[in-house]
């Protein structure tokens, strides 16, 4: 064999090593777009949560990196024109957790761009690769190779990225688990639990609709009322909660006032009002 074709032989070699490099490299920024997609936004019923997590997970592991990178851009650094919606029926607790980032729009499309290109540096890999390659070629084989180590520093840079903000994601969740797992955090849950249920809802509304001129609510009435409109769901809060008078739920929803006051029949009443701080964020 003649040194020529030992040259060739080896930069042939090289080549082909290098293509299955930078392959496999796309395919760990792949699994690292999918592992910042999935940890960076859950929600759902808690009693639901791993359910709906593997099932978005089984959807994304199909789509492809031009995909990935869509949503990666959607959940990362979402337009600040998105908003969330809440469900009037929720039936019981229901967490929500997202991690984005909002930095400069110039950052975003520089990044934007740059994904964008390995995307697309990654489909002529795969799809066009050889039509540009001469095997037969030491040149041909010398010149890709200069273009896969070119293109294995932008896999580098990218992929050293998107593992940090994994990281950074991890540690975040991490952090949210142990507060969720604390009694800090149990408590946190049932209090936001309680907050949000149709009883406490419709008491923001009488607490307005039927308060005297100096702002002060009749408790008596507004138990009528909602005990006439929500009978199953304040014996439900009451059985679940274990509360056995109507003001132990205002006490324990912390967003409103009490206060007792004489009749002119020598009895007592109680009166509730929105927490003055609070006000002006719920009406």
């Amino acid at each position: 064999m003649t040194e020529s074709e030992q040259a060739l032989i080896k930069a042939r070699d090289e080549v082909l090593r290098k293509i299955g490099r930078n392959l496999v490299n796309f395919q760990k920024i792949e699994q690292l777009l999918k592992g910042v997609i999935l940890s960076s936004r859950m929600s759902g019923y808690t009693s639901a949560l791993e359910k709906s997590h593997q099932q978005k997970s089984e959807e994304i592991h199909s789509q492809p990196m031009g995909t990935l990178v869509k949503k990666f851009f959607e959940h990362i650094y979402p337009d600040d024109s998105e908003s969330t919606t809440s469900d009037s029926q929720i039936s019981e607790p229901y967490l929500s957790f997202s991690l984005s980032f909002n930095t400069d729009a110039a950052y975003i499309e520089t990044k934007k761009e740059t994904l964008k290109s390995l995307v697309d540096e990654r489909n002529h890999l795969v799809h066009h690769l050889l039509l540009k390659l001469d095997l037969l070629s030491i040149e041909s084989c010398l010149e890709m190779g200069t273009f896969l180590d070119e293109q294995r520093e932008r896999q580098k840079e990218e992929h050293e990225h998107l593992h940090s903000l994994l990281k950074n994601i991890s540690e975040a969740w991490a952090k949210f688990s142990a507060f969720f797992a604390s009694d800090e955090g149990l408590k946190a849950i049932e209090l936001a639990w309680l907050q949000q249920s149709p009883v406490i809802s419709v008491l923001f509304d009488l607490s307005t609709s039927s308060a005297r001129p100096d702002g002060w609510t009749l408790l008596s009435h507004a138990a009528q009322q909602i005990q006439s409109i929500l009978p199953d769901e304040l014996a439900n809060l009451k059985k679940r909660n274990g509360y056995k008078t109507f003001n132990e739920i205002l006490v324990a929803s912390e967003l409103f006032e009490l206060k007792s006051e004489s009749t002119k029949k020598g009895g007592i009443r109680l009166l509730y009002r929105v927490k003055p701080e609070l006000a002006n964020v719920y009406h």
